[in-house]
Parts: structure tokens; C-alpha cells; sequence
């Protein structure tokens, strides 16, 4: 900008000394000047262009971290509903191991690894039980409020779950389901000629296992059995994990903001 004003001055100069040749030192000067101008027109529109096409990139940069911060918010989203749905499952398979099996797992009273085998259920089904528990809290928490009906659905198969975690317990800790297997024992081992405990032979015959587990089954395993039966039906595809799906397998483009 400042040699185009030194030009023009230049140019005032030459005119007023209305000297010979005056065109040529007058294009002499002026063509300079003309280039200059159209220099500095184009380099407006150079720092012009150079203004827009920054503020594309900043554009696009802003729009990829969206896009970016909405994929981690996915991914993060999905992690915590599989979790959710696996903590399920876990309980799911706890509690199919005892499907119509309580009155046999309640039979056992052997001891493996320090702990008697109804223990080892009832602890795997308080665990099984707690893991639902936080996992509801969790689904509570994340599930969008339109989203009531899978809420409840949560919901409900965690209160039966904990109505047959409280029913097991208070079978087992009240000693009557280890009363009802001595019963069983003092009345099986006399007539088949086993030995109290021996649970190996006890086994291996048909008739005396029959008729020990018969005697094993009570209106309390009938009860559990019945609210497990009835917990299993709630896990069922259109109850239970069609709900799931949105969660689990929707694509980037489909998040919801």
C-alpha cells in the first residue's frame, strides 16, 4: 500500500513538470501503479478466500469432534447396557442350574471346597442377586425417560428376585430344608441298608435315590421352584431381550442427541 502512494505521488509529479515525452512518463508511472492495484485487489481476495476456507476447516473440525464425542458417548453407552444385560444373564443362569433341581440341590449336604453344596448355590444366587440390583440402578439411571416400559420390566424381574433370594435364604438359615433331608436320611438308609451320609451309594441305587428325594421335596421347594419357573418365562426374548436391542445394536448414526 505504501508504493502504490509513492507512485501516485510520483505520478502528481511528472504531470505538474509537464515535461516531454509526458505520456510516456506518464505510463511510465501510471502502469506500475495499475499493477499494483490490481495486486492488492488480488490479494484481498486471496486473504478473503483464505478467511472462508479457515473458517471450513474450523467448521469441519468442530462438526468431527462433535461427531467424535457423540461416538465415545455410544460406545461408552452400549459398554454399560451389555454389562447390564450380562449381569442378567448371570443371574439368569444361577437360577436355571436350580430349575425343578431345589429339592435335590437341598438334599446334598456334602461338603466341597469347605462349603456345603446348597450353600454354594445360595451364595451364587445373593451374588447373582446383588449384580441385579446395581444393574437395574444402572439401567434407571441411563434409560431415557419415554423409556418406561423396559424400566419396569427391570423392575420387575428384580423384585421377584429378590422375593426368591429371601424365600431361599430363609429356607436354608432356618434349618428346616437340613431337617427335612435328615428325615430323609433316617427313613431311606434303614429300609436300603446304606449308611447314613453316604451319598455316592446312595445314588447309585435308583429306587432309594427316588424315594430319599421324594422325600425332599417340600411345599417351601415346590414354592421357590414355582417363582423360578416363573422368573425363567420373564428372560423370554419378547420379554426380556428385545428390549436390549435398541441399546445394542443400533449404528453411529442412529445415537440419539
Amino acid at each position: 500500500m505504501e508504493e502504490l502512494v509513492q507512485r501516485i505521488d510520483l505520478l502528481i509529479e511528472v504531470i505538474s513538470r509537464n515535461s516531454i515525452p509526458v505520456i510516456i512518463e506518464i505510463l511510465g508511472v501510471f502502469v506500475p501503479i495499475l499493477i499494483s492495484i490490481l495486486l492488492l485487489l488480488q490479494d484481498r481476495r486471496y486473504n478473503k478466500r483464505n478467511i472462508e476456507l479457515q473458517k471450513q476447516i474450523e467448521q469441519s473440525n468442530e462438526k468431527l469432534q462433535r461427531e467424535l464425542s457423540l461416538r465415545d458417548e455410544y460406545i461408552q453407552m452400549r459398554e454399560e447396557f451389555l454389562k447390564i444385560y450380562d449381569d442378567f444373564c448371570l443371574f439368569q443362569r444361577v437360577i436355571g442350574y436350580a430349575s425343578m433341581q431345589v429339592h435335590i440341590i437341598f438334599s446334598n449336604y456334602s461338603t466341597y471346597g469347605g462349603t456345603t453344596a446348597p450353600l454354594q448355590w445360595i451364595n451364587q444366587l445373593n451374588d447373582a442377586t446383588n449384580a441385579v440390583v446395581q444393574a437395574t440402578n444402572r439401567a434407571t439411571l441411563l434409560l431415557p425417560s419415554s423409556d418406561q416400559k423396559f424400566k419396569q420390566i427391570l423392575q420387575d424381574v428384580l423384585n421377584k428376585a429378590e422375593t426368591l433370594n429371601c424365600k431361599v435364604s430363609s429356607y436354608y438359615n432356618s434349618g428346616l430344608a437340613y431337617s427335612v433331608t435328615e428325615n430323609a436320611w433316617n427313613t431311606i438308609c434303614p429300609s436300603q441298608g446304606i449308611q447314613k451320609y453316604d451319598y455316592q451309594t446312595l445314588t447309585s441305587n435308583y429306587f432309594a435315590y427316588d424315594s430319599f428325594i421324594k422325600l425332599c421335596t417340600t411345599p417351601s421347594t415346590k414354592e421357590i421352584e414355582s417363582i423360578i419357573s416363573e422368573l425363567l418365562q420373564q428372560f423370554e426374548y419378547d420379554r426380556f431381550d428385545k428390549y436390549f436391542e435398541p441399546y445394542l445394536q443400533m449404528g453411529f448414526s442412529e445415537v440419539k442427541t
